[in-house]
């Protein structure tokens, strides 16, 4: 008895058909390729980014600016707009800019809301140095005021901090 071996040919990987299962096939694994490429994380989103002129280019859109300690902006290079002005903190500037990227899935946008935390930030820690100042006075009874203000303010500053740890 004579038994044939029928050998499987082989397809090229640049081979395709013109059947529409192929394609979407195809489509399939270059989608789950674009998604592997974009990360996923802020390290990941540092990894990419360039230095450009005066700034940090992320994700080829969105341009991260030091003005001053504590002062930074974020520019929208397709549309040539300032999206976000004075933030306070680097890591806030960082995770907006990851957010800006990410499609809106909630009512309200989670850069917004970081931004809106930065600013109360911000304001939180120019009050403590205002009541530091204060609190320094010759008056018994003001400088107690200001030294009580200034430990709401700390306090504030630390719930401040602990509401833009979670959202981050």
């Amino acid at each position: 008895m004579i038994e044939f071996i029928m050998k499987k040919q082989r397809q090229l990987s640049t081979s395709f058909s013109v059947d529409n299962i192929d394609a979407v096939k195809i489509s399939k694994k270059f989608s789950n390729l674009l998604d592997d490429a974009v990360p996923n994380n802020v390290l990941g989103m540092l990894a990419l980014a360039y230095e450009s002129d005066g700034g940090i280019v992320f994700y080829d859109r969105y341009k991260l600016v030091p003005h001053q300690k504590q002062d930074y902006e974020i520019i929208d290079i397709k549309r040539q707009t300032s999206l976000y002005k004075n933030i306070t903190l680097f890591t806030s500037a960082l995770n907006i800019i990851f957010y800006l990227n990410k499609p809106i899935r909630t009512a309200g946008p989670i850069d917004s809301v970081i931004y809106n935390l930065d600013q109360e930030y911000f304001r939180c820690t120019e009050n403590i140095k205002f009541f530091q100042k204060k609190s320094k006075i010759k008056d018994i009874g003001r400088a107690e005021f200001f030294a009580i203000q200034l430990i709401n303010y700390r306090m504030r500053l630390v719930e401040i901090k602990s509401l833009l740890s979670k959202k981050y």
